[in-house]
């Protein structure tokens, strides 16, 4: 018999990442940025800069880990 072991995502790590995707936004709309209009200069601006980075990095994690979490 073959001694396979299955890796189990964890469910932590989707908590996480969920829980850092949603602290986000809700900076963006704590920084007063009307939902559907351009962003302008300011806080909001480089709150979303960084959400988009945080969404390029969830994007690149699920190339290199992709059976590490239910998200990726």
């Amino acid at each position: 018999m073959t001694n396979t072991k299955q890796k189990h995502p964890r469910l932590a790590l989707d908590v996480l990442i969920v829980a850092a995707g949603v602290v986000f936004l809700l900076l963006i709309w704590a920084a007063g940025v009307p939902v559907g209009h351009p962003i302008g200069n300011g806080p909001g601006m480089v709150l979303g800069g960084l959400y988009v980075i945080y969404l390029g990095l969830l994007f690149l994690l699920s190339y290199f880990f992709p059976d590490a979490t239910y998200v990726l």
